[in-house]
């Protein structure tokens, strides 16, 4: 037996015995409810998150590896390598997006279910985050000594901002190299810019008291719910008929409608069915609002009369990095205001110019019923597929799994935008998703 399968037999030897170790310490990950959200004094990203790091703190430690609490920013533990010089990262976040509507088991619980781990964080990144601390345990336990330090990191606002990972750079410093475990197998070549917008539109007159959608920026809603005076219930339910979609129902100042569509990660837009474009489009096709409500979800529409730029006149395209995708992931209506939230992401192209795109999308929202409240600009990130890491990924990945793969783009960020010299790679593999849930709308990043 050669080498190089004789190792191979150890790993799979070695994660058959541990395989319930490992699912233990994930579904108990998953039943911690750590979405990071911003926080004074000794916990930056809220209680849940720094119960998060705890236990990590308890996991890592159990399997003999040292962990450092960088303030509650994450933590990391650093396995020493033979040489002592040069550092290879490993970051993985544990924090999560808010768990929607929709399930069909409770997000926190964690369960396992046909060989999967089944539950919130699973996959995006408590999972992948494991796979990296236990990757370091086979090599502990089977007396492997690496030439290269190891820094694991597990963070906790990666979803809502990464100012996690921006607080370590800047107080710590970066690996000379890191590996983000946020994406799928072979490793990503490219990931797409990605702009948040908040404007906010006044609502002074009109029958609309309510409009509320979104949890998170960076998830198509899948409910909207909004309250308009001046209907009877019958009223809107002769109307709601030819919607099947859209369900009303009694409210003590008038009437409550829900809007519901298909939820997914706002940078895979295909599929989905955003449930704010569902209700303006029936408030709006109905005639059921009137005064400064009309004019704003007009522009609600017009918006998201497409998911790639095109009524926001930024539909770029690149044959190796993909298209512009937008969307509004959150919208609500608060003293007399509407607060809108738009993500928007471009491809990692040589012909596209980040700070022109950035001026000619907001150039969109200079209308004179809008303010632009706040803004932020993540650039695209694109690595030399050239580079040995990308070569050696390929390969491997390419033997384990049986099928020759490439470099692919991908629409989602990561940790490398704001990580020097950092590589998206695994822990996933494109497709898997399908093979467990069969309802449309599940299994995905940030669905149900």
């Amino acid at each position: 037996m050669s080498k190089s399968l004789e190792m191979r037999k150890k790993i799979d030897d070695w994660i058959d015995t541990v395989r319930q170790e490992y699912i233990e310490d994930v579904i108990g990950a998953v039943s911690i409810p750590s979405i990071s959200v911003c926080s004074e004094g000794k916990y930056p990203f809220g209680q849940a998150c720094a119960r998060m790091l705890d236990y990590m703190e308890d996991c890592v430690k159990k399997y003999g590896f040292n962990y450092t609490n960088h303030e509650y920013y994450c933590g990391t533990s650093l396995i020493k390598g033979t040489n002592g010089k040069g550092e290879i990262g490993m970051f993985g976040h544990t924090d999560v997006v808010e768990a929607g509507e929709g399930w069909t088991v409770e997000p926190f619980c964690g369960q396992e279910k046909d060989g999967y781990i089944v539950g919130r964080g699973s996959n995006d990144n408590k999972g992948s985050t494991f796979a990296c601390i236990y990757a370091m345990r086979f090599f502990k336990e089977n007396n492997i000594h690496l030439k290269n330090n190891i820094r694991l990191l597990y963070g906790c606002n990666e979803e809502a901002g990464m100012e996690d990972i921006k607080y370590y750079g800047k107080k710590y410093g970066f690996p000379t190299l890191t590996i983000v475990p946020d994406s799928w197998f072979p490793i990503s070549r490219s990931e797409k810019g990605v702009i948040n917008l908040t404007v906010d539109a006044p609502v002074n007159s009109g029958n609309l008291l309510q409009f509320q959608a979104g949890t998170n920026g960076i998830t198509i809603p899948n409910k909207a719910v909004c309250v308009i005076s001046g209907y009877t219930l019958e009223q809107v339910q002769k109307a709601a008929k030819a919607y099947p979609n859209i369900h009303p129902s009694a409210h003590k100042n008038g009437v409550l409608i829900t809007a519901t569509g298909i939820a997914k990660h706002a940078a895979f837009p295909e599929g989905s069915v955003n449930a704010i474009s569902v209700m303006a489009s029936f408030l709006l096709a109905e005639g059921l609002v009137s005064g400064d409500a009309k004019m704003v979800l007009e522009f609600i529409a017009e918006s998201l009369s497409d998911y790639e730029g095109k009524a926001l006149n930024i539909d770029f395209h690149d044959d190796l990095a993909g298209k512009t995708s937008h969307t509004i992931a959150m919208i609500e209506l608060i003293n007399q205001k509407m607060e809108i939230h738009f993500n928007v992401r471009y491809p990692a192209s040589p012909s596209i110019d980040g700070d022109m795109f950035y001026e000619k999308f907001m150039s969109y929202f200079d209308k004179p019923f809008l303010t632009k409240v706040s803004s932020k600009h993540c650039r695209p990130h694109a690595v030399d597929i050239n580079h040995p890491v990308v070569n050696i990924f390929c390969d491997v990945s390419s033997e384990i799994l049986g099928q020759p793969l490439k470099p692919f783009a991908q629409a989602g960020g990561t940790y490398t935008c704001v990580t020097p010299n950092s590589f998206a790679a695994g822990a996933a593999v494109h497709g898997w998703e399908q093979q467990l849930f069969k309802q449309e709308g599940h299994g995905g990043a940030h669905q149900p």
